[in-house]
């Protein structure tokens, strides 16, 4: 689970920046639930967060707290199901920008279309991950045999050993 809080200072008329947030909740694809506890806005889907490409299908819950006492200070909270992702900067970078897109639409600054140019980005880091990767299983299953020609390990132990490897350099230089 992902969470990011954001606390945002509201100009005068409450009701007016929470039918911007409301607009701007809407037009990004998220739907309003008052059945939830807290209610909020959700979007995507447990099948989403754990096989999409994309980080807008993973299944986010997003709720606007106003502060009762003071009316002027709105609490905004993502919480965000990463189960079954390893979760890149670029997507975490996209997380942070829907929160502060969502923190202007409150305060009734402009709002660009800055994270979805990010969407788009940490798409296409995902794919050229599976693609190296797939790349990679191919070459370790072409040459598995060889290693185990070559030495008394087995065509599983060439395998795994390869692919930790891989996945290790990968790593590190993410």
């Amino acid at each position: 689970m992902l969470t990011i809080s954001q606390a945002v200072n509201l100009p005068p008329g409450r009701s007016e920046a929470l039918d911007r947030a409301f607009r701007f909740m809407t037009s990004r694809g998220y739907t309003y639930s008052a059945t939830t506890s807290p209610p909020g806005f959700k979007r995507g889907s447990k099948t989403g967060s754990l096989t999409a490409i994309s980080p807008k299908s993973w299944r986010a819950m997003v709720t606007i707290k106003v502060d009762e006492e003071t009316t002027t200070i709105a609490d905004c909270t993502f919480n965000i199901e990463t189960s079954g992702q390893v979760v890149t900067a670029v997507e975490r970078e996209f997380w942070d920008c829907e929160a502060s897109e969502l923190a202007a639409a409150l305060k009734n600054e402009p709002v660009g279309p800055k994270s979805e140019k990010i969407a788009v980005q940490a798409v296409r880091q995902t794919l050229t991950v599976l693609l190296v990767s797939s790349l990679l299983a191919t070459v370790v299953g072409l040459f598995s045999p060889v290693v185990t020609l070559l030495g008394a390990v087995s065509v599983v132990g060439a395998t795994f050993m390869v692919s930790v490897v891989a996945g290790l350099l990968w790593l590190r230089r993410q």
